[in-house]
């Protein structure tokens, strides 16, 4: 073992710039492959911890009725409120099939009943003075993409005609007016389970506690009568009765103005009122009104709040009158919206964009509609008439869901969505941005949650058997971040649709997602809107898709590394070749010899595990993240396992050397040129193709980890693309970079030593060759241009196999190549170049230093 030290370090000490390139090239692959192999651990386990803290959400599995797919979920991608644009289609059958299988902890129904439109008393005006009198009712909204604006005006006489019949009304323009101020309040009523709801989000515990304020029970009946048992003869129908919660905080958002005006037409005397009156029924009752000024007498102004304020203070106070104020027909019922997808103004800040145009009509009073009317043609007479009765009021910010942004799902039962108007309609940006809400325009984009629940039951009387538009799912048992999990979810689905027929998804693990929306108006551009929709999955597939970019980047500097060290021991083999042959001449067996080669890499390869238990010291003292006993091990025995096959090449060509060829041998080259030399590139490739066998070392050692590195870019901008795909995938990015950036430049140093060895061994063999063309007139200059055009030329050959490499390897990964992204493939033909004129740039200059009278006297 000593005359084996005694060897190595003897010559080590000869070839002191091969053994500082070896020394680095071991503490690179050492410390940074601990170094990796640690973060990539700390990472990966940081990853794992927030998928499971975040994982977990209200509920697992959403079933829908068959048909409700948008073409938005091509993407995996959900709209913030798409339950709420579901009017039942799932029967109280299917419900109980799905309630009743093994492995179902809760099923909670929702069906989305519909719209009533009841008034709400605001205030109370006195008027007394004769004269005729102007109301005009005005909603407004604060952002110019919801800009959601309805008039409504009515005129009533103080005098005479105070109590207007219909005839008075078409001759006069006349309303009867008692002095109270009511506002119609469209309020969306939703029907759930009150047990299931209890257990999926404790609804139970959301209720306010006061004596006038209770959950549902067994004691608040839904009952039917007929319109006939209510006194009104000869008319078809029923009334449904029913209990109902409500929220206490308001669903949409816009401001209510009433001013009231008394109009500038004398009215004081009775001559003058019947003057005034024969003007007006002359010139076309109330449009001649609607061309009268006046003076204002008194405004009011309320907001969505004050007005849902009022619905509170008349349950809380027990002022309704009684049931019948809350009575009236079903006033329409919900639908969803029709997208189509269009390419992203700005793909870097949002990857998924739609646009989203009115339909082909408008309401009576010239409200905007992108939804399409349910019970349009439908008689008042005809619809479903409600008479609902108050047991409660909720606070839906006491519901146990969940309220992080980075896994939140659409829970429109409890809360509307939002949206942000970012661009204008020349896609310039918004700013300051400004804020979109629900409106009570009940087929605009944003659709309100429902402000009045009732049960299953009433909505069942109310709507028919297929009254359920969804059900929202939680399964026993599924409370940890797996595989395991997973598996678990999508055969309970599957076994889900096999019974029943209707569509289940698993929105487990998801995350919202920023997608940005196109309104138009009869195909003109209004704006753009931002909205966090739900990206299904987002957790598993950023698990997969990371544990895939881990993978890859341990196995790319295994292979790098494995490249190096075979590159390194071959060289060495080269270099030595002579030396070896003199001592075989001297009598040394060739087993000696090549215990010498692997006693050699041993001892490298023991500098490197030295190397990596101190960087695992300094990883462990500065991030307090200790690598486990077994896995360092592993890891040290990795670093020895390929110092040990990395010289068995080598080792098996020392029993074909032959002394006596290898100790008369000059070393220029006799070899029949390929193609004639007539400039310096034949003459480059001439040089190339007369060592075949070496430059193809030379070539693949480039190619190799140019193409894995290729590789694990097009792997992580694949991963990127996930991550950014929703707010977790950005959360968790936040925490992997510095692997990223790491691992290509600790990959990049290796192939670059792997590529100066080969070529330092390329040039100090032809030296007696470089002498001669100096000695014929050579300048520096051009030796200089021959070094780097060999390295030049390798590297675009090493490019084109390692864009080949990469293509098999991505394609046996991915099964599909993302052609969008094959520009990747381009750094497969740069960096071989640059790295082969690095590489030959290395040893240039102790070339170029060569004296001719010193070489060819030898």
């Amino acid at each position: 073992m000593a005359r084996y030290l005694s060897l190595i370090f003897k010559n080590w000490k000869q070839k002191k710039d091969r053994f500082v390139l070896i020394l680095l090239g071991a503490i690179l692959i050492g410390g940074g492959m601990n170094l990796l192999f640690s973060l990539t651990e700390t990472k990966q386990g940081t990853i794992v911890d927030t998928l499971q803290n975040k994982w977990e959400s209200s509920y697992h599995i959403v079933v829908r009725p068959t048909g409700t797919k948008s073409i938005t979920e091509e993407h995996n991608l959900f709209e913030p409120n798409y339950l709420s644009g579901i009017s039942g289609g799932i029967t109280l059958e299917q419900y109980h099939t799905i309630k009743n299988m093994d492995d179902i902890q809760v099923a909670a129904p929702l069906s989305i009943i519909g719209f009533m439109n009841i008034n709400i008393l605001l205030d109370n005006l006195s008027i007394d003075e004769p004269g005729i009198y102007k109301i005009e009712e005005k909603i407004t909204t604060n952002n110019t993409l919801n800009d959601y604006s309805k008039t409504r005006e009515s005129y009533f006489s103080r005098g005479i005609y105070e109590e207007a019949t219909p005839e008075i009304y078409r001759k006069y323009g006349f309303t009867s007016f008692d002095g109270d101020l009511y506002k119609g309040s469209p309020l969306l009523l939703a029907g759930i389970d009150p047990i299931e709801e209890a257990k999926l989000v404790g609804l139970n515990k959301s209720v306010i506690s006061s004596p006038d304020s209770s959950y549902f029970s067994d004691d608040n009946l839904v009952k039917s009568y007929t319109l006939e048992e209510l006194g009104y003869v000869g008319v078809q129908g029923e009334l449904t009765e029913f209990p109902v919660i409500l929220s206490t905080h308001p669903s949409i958002k816009e401001n209510t103005q009433i001013n009231v005006t008394k109009l500038d037409i004398p009215f004081e005397s009775n001559l003058e009122r019947k003057e005034s009156l024969e003007k007006i029924s002359k010139n076309g009752g109330e449009s001649f009104l609607n061309t009268i000024n006046g003076n204002e007498i008194s405004n009011f102004q309320y907001t969505a709040n004050d007005i849902h304020n009022k619905w509170l203070d008349l349950f809380s106070n027990n002022t309704v009158k009684n049931a019948t104020e809350l009575s009236g027909p079903l006033y329409e019922k919900t639908s969803s919206l029709s997208y189509k997808e269009e390419p992203s103004p700005f793909p870097n800040r949002w990857k998924n964009a739609y646009s989203l145009d009115s339909v082909n009509e408008n309401t009576d009073d010239g409200v905007v509609m992108f939804r399409e009317a349910q019970l349009k043609g439908t008689s008042i007479k005809n619809r479903p008439r409600l008479q609902p009765y108050l047991i409660g009021m909720y606070d839906p910010t006491d519901l146990d869901i969940s309220k992080n942004t980075e896994n939140e799902l659409p829970m429109e039962t409890y809360k509307s969505p939002t949206g942000t108007h970012v661009l204008d309609s020349n896609n310039n940006p918004i700013n300051p941005t400004e804020d979109v809400y629900p409106t009570s325009n009940i087929y605009e984009p944003l659709i309100q949650s429902p402000s009045m629940l009732t049960t299953i039951e009433a909505a069942q009387k109310i709507l028919g058997d297929k009254a359920i538009s969804s059900v929202r799912i939680k399964i026993k048992d599924v409370t940890d971040f797996s595989e395991e999990s997973q598996q678990k979810l999508e055969k309970i689905a599957e076994e889900i649709e096999e019974e029943t027929g209707l569509e289940a998804d698993i929105m487990l693990g998801s995350s919202p997602s920023p997608v940005i929306v196109n309104i138009t108006t009869n195909n003109k551009e209004i704006g753009w809107m931002e909205q966090a929709w739900i990206k299904v999955g987002a957790s598993m597939q950023i698990l997969q898709e990371t544990t895939l970019g881990y993978s890859s980047i341990i196995i790319i500097l295994i292979i790098v590394a494995m490249v190096y060290v075979f590159s390194t021991t071959y060289v060495t083999f080269l270099a030595r070749k002579r030396e070896f042959a003199i001592l075989l001449a001297m009598g040394w067996k060739v087993k000696h010899i090549q215990m010498l080669i692997l006693f050699e890499s041993l001892f490298i390869g023991f500098i490197i595990c030295i190397t990596s238990l101190f960087v695992q010291f300094l990883v462990q003292s500065l991030s307090g993240y200790q690598l486990l006993y077994s896995k360092l091990l592993l890891l040290i025995l990795f670093i020895l396992f390929i110092y040990i096959i990395g010289p068995l090449i080598p080792i098996l060509l020392i029993g074909k050397i032959n002394p006596n060829e290898i100790l008369k041998n000059d070393e220029i080259s006799s070899k029949k040129t390929i193609i004639h030399v007539k400039s310096l590139i034949s003459l480059i490739i001439n040089s190339i193709f007369r060592r075949k066998l070496r430059n193809s070392i030379s070539i693949i050692a480039i190619a190799i980890p140019t193409s894995l590195l290729v590789v694990y870019i097009y792997i992580s901008l694949r991963l990127d693309g996930i991550l950014f795909s929703s707010w977790l995938g950005e959360y968790v990015a936040l925490e992997i970079n510095i692997v990223h950036y790491l691992s290509v430049a600790i990959a990049f140093f290796i192939s670059i030593l792997t590529i100066s060895e080969l070529m330092w061994q390329n040039l100090t063999e032809r030296k007696k060759e470089f002498a001669l063309l100096y000695v014929v007139g050579w300048k520096k200059r051009d030796i200089t241009k021959v070094i780097i055009g060999e390295g030049a030329i390798i590297g675009v050959i090493g490019g084109f196999i390692g864009a080949f490499i990469a293509i098999c390897i991505l394609y046996f990964m991915y099964h599909s190549l993302d052609i969008k992204s094959l520009w990747i493939i381009a750094i497969a033909i740069i960096i071989p170049i640059i790295s082969g004129i690095i590489g030959s740039l290395i040893p240039l200059k102790k070339v170029t230093k060569i004296q001719p009278i010193s070489f060819l006297k030898t």
